[in-house]
């Protein structure tokens, strides 16, 4: 028999969501009708695979051309048959992952079998063999895996097993979790509704830009590299996972970070499966290191798994289910004000090294005759303030802020701590059919479906439970992913691989608050009243928080891909095509009620650091900003084609030389009712007569799209692998150019660039937090809100706009590598160095309406001073001014799973610059804020990354313990049964702590600058390791309030924070029964040794918690498990 293929069917995920996907079942039947009838024509790309190659010769060296090679497949009896070339090569490419046996016979020769070969996703196995003189019908029998060097290309990642994958202690249980054991790669956090997201950054670069493929086929969408249906493949469900973090094929685009390639198992010839069931709970747990109590905890996943044949040889099936029940406590550690705050009474009011603090009363604000640009106000006296002059809307607000229950800080930040517990679900799916339609015919099919329903918790209030505690809001999420492949041989020297796979997304999301008119409770008028307005006031827990959001978002792709490969004597050529349609439908209603903000400054002294408090600022009605944003549902489409060939050379039995080009083009996303807008920086304001012009797409001659296709995006590979010292040593190196996606943030984050349509309100203090925008008690200025009516050259006037630079290109890196890989009795020793340039990268949203430097510290507004006064704010969308070096080495020692152990030991020392943050949520939060201090200057940014990590150990270790049935003492008797069968995994990672920079609270420059503004440096503020504490870990005297109008001259980065180790263990005990079954009890320990991994200081001068570090990740905790298999 020879080939895989493809039915599938969908299980009933979420049945309070179902209904939305039966209009999906005849998009799926027409896609498996597709895929099945072979709509054979030159699509895209294949992954997920692998390959066996090799050469035969005879016992002098010399070529056997002709020579007859049978490959088996041993799980399922499937077989392929080649013939060697003229220069005896054999190949067979596009392999499922799996154990394989390679039969080689020529007449004149005795026939040789290599049985044990253990094939990986994206491995490409090289199996020589030599024949002796003989007859045919004589047998050699040769055991052994396939060889760990990677001798035919120069491609660097890391594969994980499934007896790692299913035997190691991993949190949360969530396949990406495993990209953390390959080298060079910084596992930073799980996103997404349920954590399915990974956030990585692999070989310097940057979060967000990896490609995510399960059994070849792509599941992300467009803008960030996010998977499109936040689908996490289930533990039980992959056979193998592989890290590729540089040197890949020219057959990946759209993925400057690495590849996270992830393959599902198939059925076999005999029925395997199991039943499992996870439990943990918060008596088994430690307390967090800032927790009062333990968090609470009760966490339970079930489910199982079944594979088989349907026709042996032939036909074979896989399922798998699995369900997620969670309630789990979040240490919430918050800062609200105390009684005597609340009072009015703010005579104890000092920052975190104990110094006074004096508040003033803004609406005593006026010139200083003696400075133009400065002003003066008048203290309160005692720092009180009478209660006759409380806005009454903050007086209101103030009422839904808890007392505190600790003592906080000296400045008495952090003086509020509560657990909380929202109860999570998931279902998640998976079905797989694997046919061999014929000898030349193989084709599969694939469903995975989740439904995720996720309450998160966010801030202030929960109106419902008095005000005792933070809100939730509720995250419905219902998804599905489909996928067909066909693969044929249409000769022996040209096969062709053809996938199609669909991707929808139903996603909701509400907040508790919701629809109840708190506005109108408030006494807050002028804004709507859908949620709870957000409040936030400098220093202190918001109110309102992330709950003022209300979404609902539909999102399909399809996509269609095909490669075709060409042997050839010593080459083999693959070329391909890809293509993807994504669309995406989002109402985002982020904040309809309002979202205001209370700065210090707004109570204390231009100039005065040593003054103001956000609390006292609120209390008075005093707003420095204030932002409303609000969106009808908005469509928008984009597509992306990507072409690529491929030629990998064996130039000598030793010389192997991988040479490819690649071309992809991905259309600007767009509108199909023109629903987006741009900003033109020259033509002339008809209203204010100065240059910028909002313009609307498809209007009077715009583009429909909100910039211009990047056509240039040409990706050259080259590799090459040189055999040495008898094909136990490979020296191995590659170049080449790997293009991201080119929005990045703007499109990841909701509507953008859709004024006119959505509505973007922002009103700020005109001059730098002297006036106020707004008092509560006067309501939200009266605005109209956008129409057909209002979309002229003239709209926008006096709010904010933004837009997408017309000319901007796709980011992209050059990766370099070179390195030597070792083979020594079962063990790969590898060294490598890495490099990696970005250039163009893409960072968060800018504001570019900074005041020219010639005219800082000028009289007249800030506003007046500006490029464009008209517009409060210009918004650059994902400006791509970026650029980032990174250099790394590479060490790593792997033993496959043999004689009862494997291990994995990677270390990274490398150094990575950059000049702009990652995008939103995918850094370490180590450098505060977003965006230039200098728009105007951008080199100042250039430092050490928040993304850079010095050194980076990883481990992981599966060792069954020598004694017992089957192991090499106490093997016999009623003994063994007890003491055998025991098992012992640990994974460990130990790394540097992240960089950090200072910011300071006020606006220094007082030129408008939307970006973070730095604090002076005095002398070095790393403390003596003895003297650093969680309270003061760094020298915070070691930092001023730059001058006014100077920007501070700190760098981005200027000290670290702690460390970080954590080591997981898992403990098994296996029982036999009969041949056919076995129970696995599980103890499984996460962080074993209780430490405390602490997070970033406070990092804001002059704030409470200025230096102190207030957070730190979950202490030990213990799962215990049960697993039956079959």
């Amino acid at each position: 028999m020879r080939a895989p293929s493809v039915f599938s069917a969908s299980p009933r995920l979420g049945e309070s969501l179902m209904h939305r996907c039966k209009p999906l079942i005849s998009h799926r039947l027409l896609l498996l009708v597709l895929g099945l009838a072979g709509v054979a024509t030159l699509w895209g790309q294949g992954s997920g695979t692998g390959q066996i190659q090799g050469r035969v010769t005879d016992s002098s060296g010399a070529v056997i051309p002709g020579a007859d090679v049978n490959l088996a497949n041993v799980d399922t009896g499937i077989e392929q048959d080649a013939q060697t070339g003229p220069q005896g090569y054999y190949r067979f490419p596009l392999l499922i992952p799996g154990n394989y046996r390679v039969t080689v016979r020529s007449e004149g020769f005795r026939t040789v079998t290599r049985s044990g070969v253990k094939l990986d996703v994206e491995q490409t196995a090289s199996l020589d063999f030599t024949l002796e003189v003989g007859e045919v019908t004589e047998t050699v029998e040769v055991i052994g895996s396939a060889p760990l060097l990677e001798s035919e290309n120069a491609t660097i990642g890391q594969v994980v097993e499934n007896k790692s994958i299913v035997e190691m202690p991993l949190n949360g249980r969530s396949a990406w979790n495993l990209v953390q054991l390959a080298g060079a790669t910084t596992f930073i956090q799980g996103i997404g509704d349920a954590g399915e997201i990974p956030v990585a950054t692999v070989a310097g670069s940057r979060t967000f830009t990896q490609g995510l493929y399960v059994d070849g086929g792509s599941v992300q969408k467009s803008g960030l590299n996010r998977s499109m249906a936040e689908l996490a493949p289930m533990v039980d469900a992959v056979e193998e996972f592989k890290v590729i973090t540089n040197g890949y094929a020219a057959e990946y685009g759209r993925s400057a970070g690495g590849v996270f390639s992830a393959v599902t198992k198939s059925g076999t010839n005999e029925f395997h499966g199991n039943l499992f069931e996870f439990f943990r709970n918060q008596v088994m747990d430690a307390r967090n290191f800032f927790s009062i109590d333990k968090a609470p905890l009760r966490y339970n996943q079930y489910g199982g798994t079944l594979g088989g044949p349907v026709i042996k040889n032939k036909t074979h099936f896989f399922i798998a289910y699995e369900g997620t029940r969670t309630t789990t406590g979040s240490p919430f550690l918050g800062t609200v004000p105390t009684a005597a705050f609340q009072a009015g009474d703010f005579s104890s009011l000092v920052d975190g090294q104990g110094r006074r603090l004096q508040l003033y009363d803004p609406s005593t604000t006026r010139p200083d005759p003696s400075d133009a640009t400065n002003h003066l106000r008048d203290p309160f006296a005692n720092n009180q303030i009478p209660r006759t002059m409380f806005d009454p809307v903050a007086a209101k607000v103030a009422t839904y802020y808890p007392s505190p229950n600790l003592a906080g800080n000296v400045a008495g930040a952090n003086n509020f701590n509560i657990n909380v517990s929202p109860k999570r679900s998931q279902d998640h799916g998976t079905i797989k059919i694997d046919h061999q339609l014929s000898e030349k015919d193989r084709i599969f099919g694939r469903y995975i479906g989740q439904h995720n329903f996720v309450p998160q918790v966010t801030v202030f209030p929960d109106p419902d439970a008095n005000a005792v505690g933070p809100a939730t809001r509720s995250i419905g999420n219902l998804a599905h992913t489909f996928m067909t492949g066909w693969t044929r041989t249409i000769s022996p020297r040209v096969v062709n691989d053809f996938k199609v796979s669909y991707l929808k997304q139903f996603r909701d999301l509400s907040h508790s608050s919701l629809g109840k008119d708190y506005p109108a409770m408030l006494g807050l008028t002028g804004v709507d009243g859908l949620s709870f307005p957000r409040f936030s006031p400098a220093g202190y827990t918001q109110v309102g928080g992330t709950a003022n959001v209300f979404r609902v978002q539909r999102g399909p792709t399809l996509m269609l891909s095909d490669s075709i490969t060409y042997l050839t004597g010593r080459h083999q050529v693959k070329a391909g095509f890809e293509y993807r349609w994504n669309g995406t439908t989002d109402q985002f209603r982020i904040l309809p009620s309002g979202d205001f903000v209370h700065p210090q400054q707004g109570t204390g002294l231009q100039g005065n650091n040593l003054s103001g408090n956000g609390f006292a600022t609120m209390l008075l009605g005093f707003v420095a900003n204030a932002n409303i944003r609000d969106s009808p549902a908005l469509t928008f489409r984009s597509q992306y084609y990507g072409a690529f060939v491929q030629d990998d050379w064996k130039v000598t039995p030793n010389l192997t030389l991988n040479v490819g080009v690649r071309y992809d083009i991905e259309t600007p996303r767009i509108s199909p009712d023109n629903n987006s807008n741009s900003v033109d920086l020259h033509a002339i304001n008809p209203i204010a007569n100065r240059p910028g012009i909002v313009t609307f797409a498809g209007v009077d001659g715009e583009p429909r799209r909100p910039f211009d296709f990047d056509k240039n995006n040409i990706s050259p590979r080259f590799g090459f692998a040189y055999k040495m010292f008898g094909g136990q040593t490979v020296l191995r190196g590659g170049y080449g150019i790997f293009f991201g996606n080119p929005d990045d943030v703007g499109q990841g984050a909701g509507p953008r660039a859709a004024l006119g349509f959505a509505t973007e309100q922002l009103i700020i203090s005109p001059d730098q937090n002297q006036t106020p925008s707004m008092y509560l008690r006067n309501g939200y200025p009266a605005f109209t809100p956008p129409g057909p009516d209002t979309r002229n050259a003239g709209f926008g006037v006096g709010s904010t706009v933004e837009y997408f630079e017309r000319t901007r290109r796709t980011p992209y890196s050059q990766q370099f590598n070179l390195g030597i890989q070792h083979q020594l009795r079962g063990v790969l020793l590898e060294a490598q160095y890495l490099g990696n340039l970005g250039r163009l990268l893409t960072g968060n949203n800018i504001n570019i309406n900074q005041v020219l430097p010639e005219l800082v510290g000028q009289p007249g507004s800030i506003q007046s001073r500006r490029p464009y006064p008209q517009y409060t704010a210009v918004n650059l969308l994902s400006p791509n001014f970026g650029m980032s070096s990174y250099n790394a080495l590479l060490l790593r020692a792997e033993k496959r799973y043999q004689n009862g152990l494997q291990f994995l030991w990677t270390y990274t020392y490398s150094h990575m610059l950059d000049n702009v943050d990652a995008i939103a949520n995918g850094d370490f939060g180590g450098t505060p804020g977003s965006g230039y201090q200098d728009y105007y200057n951008r080199r100042l940014d250039y430092s050490t990354s928040p993304l850079d990590i010095k050194h980076n150990v990883t481990f992981n270790v599966v060792y069954d313990l020598p004694w017992g049935p089957g192991r090499r003492w106490l093997n016999e008797g009623p003994v063994s049964q007890v003491l055998g069968g025991w098992q012992l995994s640990v994974l460990g990672t130990v790394f540097t702590g992240p960089v950090y920079g200072v910011t300071t609270q006020q606006n220094t420059c007082e030129c408008g600058s939307a970006g973070p503004q730095r604090a002076n440096i005095l002398h070095d503020p790393e403390l003596p390791k003895d003297q650093r504490t969680v309270e003061q870990w760094f020298d915070t005297a070691a930092f001023d309030q730059p001058a006014r109008f100077t920007f501070g001259d700190a760098a981005r980065a200027v000290g670290r924070a702690p460390g970080q180790a954590n080591f997981d263990i898992g403990v098994m005990k296996n029982f036999q029964f009969r041949d056919r079954y076995r129970l696995q009890f599980r103890g499984e320990l996460f962080n074993a040794f209780n430490k405390a991994n602490f997070g970033i200081p406070g990092t804001a001068l002059g704030s409470p918690n200025f230096g102190t570090i207030t957070s730190a990740a979950r202490g030990r905790s213990i799962q215990l498990g049960l697993k039956l298999y079959f």
